[in-house]
């Protein structure tokens, strides 16, 4: 998958990207509507997931592509939600918007590309893998590390706050 995520890149964007990463969906055992009650959570990880890759752009431009919508989405500025077929958009951005609350920094422009092999609405946490592999490729392009603690709350915060699901870290 990695490969065929940097053939990708390369097709839809010209160059290699610089930074890649995956995260993996995930079934649950304890926790479908406990977590976002702060009960109990048992879940694991699958051997499916959502890699992503990024190139930083000098030029501020944050141009998005996924097969899911196969057409290269361009947005300047604060990330500001997006509906219809580029709503896959709201998990980065919604990442991306997660990122000053936590006080880290945010990538100014990049070329940002996702590819799954976890099928979407399968109740596999997709959203979840995209919103960890896009914190890991925004905070390797800003060079920041943080704990894995942090992740799940910046995946949580995206989803509760930027795209308006109501959810706990079960999925993160």
């Amino acid at each position: 998958m990695q490969d065929a995520l940097i053939a990708r890149f390369g097709e839809v964007f010209g160059v290699a990207p610089e930074f890649l990463a995956r995260a993996p969906g995930r079934i649950e055992f304890i926790g479908n509507h406990t977590d976002y009650n702060g009960g109990p959570v048992l879940g694991a990880a699958v051997n499916r997931g959502v890699w992503v890759g990024l190139r930083r752009r000098a030029d501020g431009r944050r141009r998005y592509f996924s097969p899911v919508h196969p057409v290269v989405i361009e947005r300047e500025g604060s990330p500001v939600s997006a509906g219809g077929e580029e709503s896959w958009i709201n998990y980065p951005q919604g990442v991306l918007a997660a990122l000053p609350e936590f006080g880290l920094p945010v990538p100014g422009g990049f070329d940002f590309l996702a590819l799954a092999d976890l099928p979407s609405g399968a109740g596999l946490s997709s959203s979840a893998a995209i919103e960890l592999a896009a914190a890991l490729v925004f905070l390797a392009a800003t060079d920041t590390k943080v704990e894995r603690e942090v992740l799940v709350q910046i995946g949580r915060h995206a989803e509760n706050h930027f795209v308006g699901v109501p959810c706990g870290i079960l999925d993160q």
